[in-house]
Order: C-alpha cells, then sequence, then structure tokens
C-alpha cells in the first residue's frame, strides 16, 4: 500500500537525483561511460563522465518500461 510517506520519500530521491549534487554538465574534454541494465519489464541507463581521480558523476539517467510486444 503506497502512502503519504512513500509518496514524500519518492519525490525527495527524485529531487536529489536531478540536483545538482548529482548531476554534472556534459563535458567533451572527459571521458564518458555508458551504463545500462535491463530485465524483462524494463531497461535502464546511465550516462556517466570519467574525472581524472577516478570518481564518475551522472550526466543523464534513462529508464523505460517495456511492452507485451
Amino acid at each position: 500500500m503506497w502512502s503519504r510517506e512513500h509518496e514524500e520519500v519518492f519525490i525527495n530521491l527524485k529531487q536529489q537525483l536531478t540536483s545538482n549534487d548529482t548531476l554534472v554538465h556534459c563535458d567533451p574534454a572527459l571521458p564518458l561511460i555508458l551504463t545500462i541494465d535491463a530485465s524483462e519489464v524494463g531497461l535502464g541507463a546511465v550516462l556517466s563522465h570519467q574525472f581524472t581521480n577516478g570518481l564518475e558523476r551522472p550526466v543523464a539517467f534513462a529508464s523505460r518500461v517495456l511492452s507485451a510486444a
């Protein structure tokens, strides 16, 4: 059962994932890493930069639910 508490946590998580503290702007000078995963019901991808200190930071997220077709 989806409660008000669940909704608040979900909204907070979405805000954190799209904040300036999480996402970085794309820089053509930095290497890009594409990470993907899929299941029978959906797929997801993260495009990230790898910085010189080895840290990976996301540039963009994508996800999709698959249809029966």
